[in-house]
């Protein structure tokens, strides 16, 4: 393999699958038993938000920009999409995606499935599988960024390109997969203070 060729698998091919799998990853991750053997019931509302969310984490952790994530629930269900690129996005390009090309786009895993065959070729199978266990790092490193996203976009139906931003500035940095572990290990205690304290006042009960 030409160094041309490794390098442009590192540097979009590996990338644009992992963001590709992130958000059946971190379904799969959400519907682990937990210690106790219980699976976590969601709706198809939280599913989808869980998915949509892992998309930016993902994005942004192997160096892309986001630019927000969007459901829309109808009567029997709910659908999603997650935007982001390499660059930061031009002025006037809105600060959110949309749903009115939805129908256009290659779904996620048939995206990740025929690049990993263009990449590889015949072994592209075991390459996929490599690359969802890179994700499943990427997500278990910030899962509680992930559920945080997911937690917004959930109540909001729409997060724009700063809030998502101003969610994983302040979530990625902490590891973990909840407050209490956290607060439990210590972690970024002034920091996150200051984040639910602004949190309770922005939104008073």
């Amino acid at each position: 393999m030409t160094e041309t060729s490794e390098d442009w698998r590192e540097k979009w091919v590996v990338p644009t699958i992992m963001i590709s799998l992130a958000g059946r990853a971190a379904e799969a991750r959400a519907r682990r038993p937990d210690r106790d053997g219980f699976r976590r019931l969601m709706d198809a509302t939280e599913r989808v938000a869980i998915h949509e969310a892992a998309h930016l984490v993902v994005a942004v952790a192997v160096g892309q920009c986001q630019n927000g994530a969007a459901i829309e629930r109808f009567e029997n269900g709910c659908r999603g999409v997650a935007q982001h690129c390499e660059a930061t996005p031009p002025e006037g390009v809105a600060d959110h995606p949309t749903f009115e090309r939805f129908d256009d786009l290659e779904r996620d895993f048939q995206k990740a499935t025929a690049i990993a065959k263009l990449a590889v070729g015949r072994g592209w199978l075991r390459y996929l599988r490599e690359l969802w266990l890179r994700t499943d790092g990427i997500l278990a490193q910030h899962w509680l960024a992930v559920k945080m996203l997911a937690m917004e976009l959930h109540r909001t139906e729409t997060v724009r390109r700063d809030r998502a931003q101003e969610l994983l500035d302040r979530w990625m940095p902490i590891r973990g997969e909840s407050l209490y572990e956290v607060l439990a290990n210590g972690q970024n205690l002034q920091g996150l203070a200051a984040s639910i304290s602004a949190d309770e006042t922005a939104n008073p009960e």
